[in-house]
């Protein structure tokens, strides 16, 4: 009876070494069939090109490498490297030098990187640079010592001496990660555990890094000696003149009537100045009308109230701006499941606005004012009467549109700790006139900004 028994698990085992053996190879034949469908690496030696490199057991020689692979969202990876060599020990490993990388989107956006050194593997398509990391999107650059580029879950994670360049802004950082799927970048701090959460410590969580000065002094916006008026008896704004450079969070703070509002409908050409200019890239605007500038300088409006189709779903009023804005219609989708993935509103997706939160109304407005691609967003008290868990999700927000898209942003508030924790400058409306600008920090040190607006006991940071 034990003879039988031991020989039924001996079969048993046989039978289990059988079938392992078995599913192993077909699933790694599967496996390696996917790849080849998606992907082509050619290695160049003495003219002749090897597909089958893993065949040859080439030791540490010379060889031009190009790479070629398409993501599930068929956008194209391409990697070539001006020489490389293959470790003999572990072929799926190729040391490259001098080395250039793109990733193309579908919709012809283009991300660029170049590096001196690199390391490419090709089982898992991991490719880390090292050495002069810089990479290139639209305007942005952002260069490293190291960037860990894992194209199959659409990451790039840059670490080490981290700094970020747009047309005229330099910032740096610890470690930022990129989703290279949305766009979304995520500046992280090594020391940021350290950091309490709380009210004063807010600005340090939420921005990790603030603009000082701007490597050009070319400004984007300027307002010259503006002056606005009600029935000639009431004055808004009494000769006000700002200049704004591109990519800049500018906070607009101010005892209630102070013109912050005025000031915004000024821009955007709902209000005319009874006197002086506005101009955009040195470019008067004036005398246009609302519609000109915002499709011509693509001016978005972030509205306090409203803004959406209250008996709309969430995804039909990003479809309702979608349809009227962009051009190419097989775009629209991939574009409506962009921003709703980007502004983390997939579980309300379906459900109509006006059952919507206060948070989540503000995070749809804003996506459906990011649609016609703006230069400029102008927001309207974003950060009123919310939940301070809310709040934090929103500057996070706010602050990524800075960092993502190199936007030029102008927030007015009633908010003072929350938008100082967010904006680059910030001015101090009062009787018309601007009575006090600067940083964050400098501002609450500034005598005439504490007494017209923050008072004595005001305290930030």
């Amino acid at each position: 009876m034990y003879k039988t028994l031991i020989q039924l698990v001996l079969l048993l085992i046989l039978i289990l070494i059988i079938f392992f053996i078995f599913n192993k190879y077909f699933y790694t034949k599967d496996k390696i069939d996917e790849v080849k469908n998606t992907s082509s690496l050619k290695i160049e030696k003495n003219n002749s090109i090897n597909d089958e490199p893993n065949e040859k057991n080439i030791d540490n020689e010379i060889i031009n490498l190009t790479y070629e692979k398409f993501d599930s969202n068929n956008n194209k990876y391409f990697i070539k490297a001006k020489k490389g060599i293959l470790d003999s020990k572990n072929p799926n490993i190729i040391y490259m030098d001098v080395v250039e990388a793109s990733l193309t989107y579908i919709n012809d956006d283009k991300l660029i990187i170049y590096s001196k050194e690199a390391i490419f593997n090709k089982e898992t398509f991991k490719t880390t640079f090292r050495d002069n990391v810089k990479l290139i999107y639209q305007e942005q650059i952002l260069e490293s010592d190291i960037l860990e580029f894992q194209i199959d879950k659409n990451i790039a994670i840059f670490k080490d001496n981290v700094k970020y360049y747009n047309q005229n802004i330099e910032a740096s950082a610890d470690i930022v990660e990129i989703n290279l799927i949305t766009k979304e970048i995520n500046i992280k701090s090594k020391n940021q555990k350290k950091i309490r959460v709380n009210k004063k410590k807010l600005m340090a969580i939420v921005k990790k890094f603030r603009i000082i000065s701007h490597k050009q002094e070319k400004n984007y916006i300027s307002l010259e000696n503006i002056s606005v008026s009600f029935k000639k008896s009431h004055q808004i704004l009494d000769n006000v003149s700002l200049n704004i450079p591109k990519g800049q969070i500018l906070g607009l703070l101010g005892p209630n009537g102070a013109g912050k509002s005025t000031l915004m409908n000024v821009i955007s050409g709902l209000i005319k100045p009874n006197y002086g200019k506005v101009k955009i890239n040195n470019k008067d605007i004036s005398d246009l009308p609302i519609y000109v500038r915002t499709k011509k300088f693509k001016i978005s409006i972030i509205p306090q109230f409203g803004g959406l189709f209250a008996s709309l779903t969430t995804e039909e009023n990003i479809r309702a701006v979608a349809e009227i804005l962009i051009k190419d219609k097989s775009f629209i989708d991939i574009k409506i499941n962009e921003l709703i993935a980007k502004f983390e509103l997939d579980s309300v997706k379906k459900i109509e606005a006006k059952y919507l939160s206060g948070g989540q109304k503000r995070r749809l407005v804003i996506a459906m004012g990011l649609i016609s691609k703006p230069d400029i967003i102008l927001m309207d008290e974003p950060l009123a009467a919310l939940d301070p868990q809310t709040i934090q999700m929103l500057q996070n927000t706010i602050v990524k549109l800075q960092t993502d898209l190199n936007l030029t942003i102008i927030i007015t508030d009633h908010q003072a700790r929350d938008l100082l924790a967010i904006c680059d400058k910030a001015i101090i409306l009062s009787n018309s006139k601007i009575v006090a600008s600067g940083s964050p920090n400098d501002l609450i040190k500034d005598e005439s900004a504490n007494k017209f607006y923050f008072g004595d006991n005001f305290q930030f940071n």
